[in-house]
This record gives C-alpha cells, structure tokens and sequence, in this order.
C-alpha cells in the first residue's frame, strides 16, 4: 500500500512478494546488497571468533607453567582442555535453542561476556580445583559463541557473499586464530614474564588477558542488530524494517524522526511455527540435512585435531628433535594460511558440495601417497596440501551448514552439528588416532584418516547444493 508522509513518517519500498515472507526478505537484502555495515558487522563477529580460538589454545601454552607450580600429572592437564571442550558441547546446543527463541544477537554478545569473565576469575585460581571449574564456564561460553557466529553471519549477509565472508571467518579462526595464540603466549611467557621477574605470574596474564573481549561485547551491544530473519520470524516486523532501512542508508541505527522504508508490510508474518526443540532436528525433513552436517563437522574436526597433534611425533619417529619437529609443524600450518585466504575465493565462485568433496579427496589422496612413502620431504610436503584443502573445505563448510536449516532452527541446527563434531570428532578422533599410533604405527594412522577423508565427499554428495541461493526455510 502507498503511504503518505503524514501516516507514520514511512516511506514504501516494497519488493514483489515471492511464495513466502522470507524469500521476500532475501530479495530485500540482496537488493540492499554488501556495504560497510555488513564488514562491521562481519568483524565483529570474526573477532569473535579470533578470541575464541586463543581462548581455547593459550591453557596449553599455560600448561608447563601449570605442571611446575602445581605438580600437575599429564592427566590433570589434559583434563583442563577436554573440560573446555565438553562444555564447548554443551553450550552450543543450549546457547543454540536460546538463540532461536531470544535472537541471535543477545547471545551472541552473553557468550562472549562468559567467556571474557570466565578468564579474568581463571587468572586468580587459587589452585588446580578452581581453575577446572572455571574452564568449564569458559567452555561454555565459547562453545554458544563459535556456533552463533556463523549463524549471524548467515542471515545478514547477500546471498552472492555469504559463502566469502563465511571463509572470511574461517581464516580468522583456523588460520589467524592459531597463529595470534602463539605470538600471544611468545610475548607473555617471554619478555613479559622476563620484565616482571616473576615467571610464576606469567600463565596468570596469559590467561586473565582474555578479558579484554568483553570489550568487543560492548562494541556489538552498540553495532550489532539483531538479523533480518529472526525479526520476521519473531513478527517484529517495525524493528525489521528498521534495521533494513539502516542498512539500506549504510547506517547501525536510525535516529529519531528518520523516514523508515517500508520493506515488509506491517502484518506480515511467516508461517506460524513452534519455539525450537532439539526432537525437531530429527524431524524427516531434517533428518538428512542434520545427519550430513553432523558427519561433515565430525570428520573435518577429528582430521584436523589428529594431524595438528600427531604430525610433530611422526616427525619425531622419522629421527627428528622435538624442537625440530615442532618447527617443520610450524611450516606445515603455513598451509592453513594459504588455504583460508583461497577459501574466499572459491567459496564465493564455486558450488558447495564441488568444494567440499574436491578437498576432501584431495585430503583423502595425499593422506593415502603417505602410507606408502614417509619421508620428511613427504611429510611437509603431502601435510602442507592436506592443512591447505582441509582450511578452503573448513571455510566452505562454514558458509554450508547454517544454509542447511530453516531460521525457526538454524541457531540449534548449527550448534548441534558442532557439538557433534566437537564430542566425537575433536575429542575422540585424536584419542582413536593416537592408539592407532602406538599399537600400530603411523601407518596404520595415515590409512584410518584417509578413510575418514572419504567419508567427506560421500556425505557432501546427498547435501543439497545452496551456493547463491535463498536460505532454506524448507
């Protein structure tokens, strides 16, 4: 309907209905198109995920300090980081359900508040005790914001970006991530406990400097509207308009008295639906797509974690020092880097499912050449292309699973597939692996993870194909 200036200071900007709200909305969005508030909003949540891959690798960093100072078994170690990672599980699908009830932004900014609190108590752990407890709060914030990053990401973004900023978040988080973990804990452990003359303090800044994100909570608290999507299915539909009608002008917020486009009609709602249930998930129209994306997340994190744990001792096996191995690791994870940045590209110019299942069998392929020949020109070369294909297939998937679920599910959909692939795939995969190392060699190992990379391309084959289409809300 046309309005006048004198009914609600609106303005109309409607595009033609399509057969439902949200493919409506879609166009709305893709005609708005890429502008400075999408990269804002995208940084944000990149940071994101930048200070939750550091949060997760700076207790191993910590861990020989810990050792010393505690008398700490390898045992009691290794349970600060599986804690982290189960509650990581956990509060993905919590955060996940939340999050398709309350909006993504909320949760997205009580995550990171979690998790940056969590550091700052974990700086002043008394002892071991303490310090397992609050590692399982950490985790928990972690693991609500690594699901819900991509998630807003997804519904805020045109469809012909989607897949280059999901890469784009990839990178910062497989390739940056790491590396900014390590300089982090050079500096700390370094100069910084040399200038304090205390080493004993120096896993305490390490740790407690984590609280800064809270910093970046406050910054989306101001920058960060809630998605166009969850406003529809919410039936908010004057905040969706606007929030459309700023980023249309290339603005966070609209002031008072400004003229709002109308680009979905007030009254407009999608088709009604319950609050998101975890049994929902496995509804028959979801049953594949959920089972699909829980197998892709599970082998991609069970062949990364095993590679990045075990390529060092296989160095070691092949006559190598540790300190050396270590070094020609370093090396081999420059491929991460170079895959993360081709990921964009690719991501943004080619089909999904031809991404994932060309990488996964290149994976798959270079895995396999290593169980018959093993040596270190071998190892570095064949390790480099495997963190190459494994970092562009990452950044695909990232794109992939949140285009894979309807928006009254996409937060939980996410979050559950990554608390499957964190559980058994992060967690188990490494424990499988290293007792394939040591019964029966690397071998045997090498040949176990190029069959886990084929189950990769099987699984990419049955998705859907989604690259540059509207977001499913089938």
């Amino acid at each position: 309907m046309d309005l006048d200036e004198s009914e609600s200071n609106r303005t109309s900007g409607k595009v033609p209905i399509g057969r439902s709200a949200y493919d409506t909305l879609e166009e709305v969005i893709d005609r708005i198109g890429m502008n400075p508030v999408h990269l804002r909003i995208l940084l944000i949540a990149a940071c994101g995920g930048l200070f939750n891959v550091i949060e997760q690798y700076n207790i191993g960093y910590a861990a020989p300090l810990l050792v010393e100072q505690w008398d700490l078994s390898a045992r009691s170690v290794a349970w600060l980081s599986s804690a982290t990672f189960l509650a990581m599980a956990v509060g993905s699908v919590v955060s996940g359900i939340y999050a398709d009830r309350l909006g993504r932004e909320p949760l997205f900014i009580v995550n990171i508040l979690i998790y940056s609190v969590g550091a700052l108590i974990a700086a002043f752990a008394p002892n071991y005790e303490v310090l397992l407890l609050v590692r399982v709060i950490v985790g928990i914030g972690l693991g609500g914001e690594m699901a819900l990053g991509y998630t807003l990401v997804a519904e805020f973004i045109p469809r012909r970006q989607r897949a280059a900023s999901s890469a784009t978040m990839s990178l910062m988080h497989g390739g940056v991530g790491i590396w900014a973990a390590s300089l982090l804990a050079a500096v700390i452990l370094g100069p910084v406990a040399a200038v304090l003359g205390h080493p004993e303090y120096a896993w305490r800044i390490l740790l407690g400097v984590m609280v800064f994100p809270a910093i970046l909570a406050l910054i989306a608290r101001r920058s960060m509207p809630e998605t166009p999507r969850f406003l529809l299915r919410a039936h908010r539909i004057d905040e969706l308009n606007l929030t459309l009608t700023a980023l249309m002008q290339k603005r966070i917020r609209l002031g008072a008295g400004d003229d709002v486009t109308v680009f979905v009609e007030p009254g407009t709602r999608p088709e009604d639906d319950p609050a998101a249930r975890l049994r929902d998930l496995f509804h028959p129209k979801l049953l594949r797509k959920n089972l699909i994306a829980s197998v892709l997340a599970t082998t991609l994190f069970a062949g990364v974690a095993s590679l990045t744990v075990y390529v060092p001792t296989v160095l070691v096996d092949l006559g190598y020092e540790a300190s050396s191995a270590a070094a020609i690791s370093t090396l081999i994870t420059f491929g991460g880097l170079l895959g993360g940045v081709i990921g964009i590209v690719v991501g943004h110019r080619l089909p999904r499912r031809f991404v994932l299942a060309t990488c996964a069998l290149t994976s798959a392929i270079a895995l396999a050449v290593l169980v018959a020949h093993q040596t270190t020109l071998l190892v570095v070369v064949l390790g480099f292309a495997t963190a190459l294909a494994l970092q562009v297939f990452s950044g695909s998937f990232w794109g992939y699973l949140p285009e894979l679920y309807p928006t009254r599910v996409r937060a939980l959909g996410v979050a559950f597939a990554t608390t499957v692939g964190l559980v058994v795939g992060a967690s188990l995969g490494p424990l499988l692996a290293g007792t394939l190392l040591d019964t029966f060699g690397s071998t045997t190992m090498f040949t176990a993870l190029a069959a886990v990379m084929l189950v990769m391309p099987t699984a990419a084959v049955f998705g859907p194909e989604t690259h540059r289409r509207a977001l499913s809300e089938d």
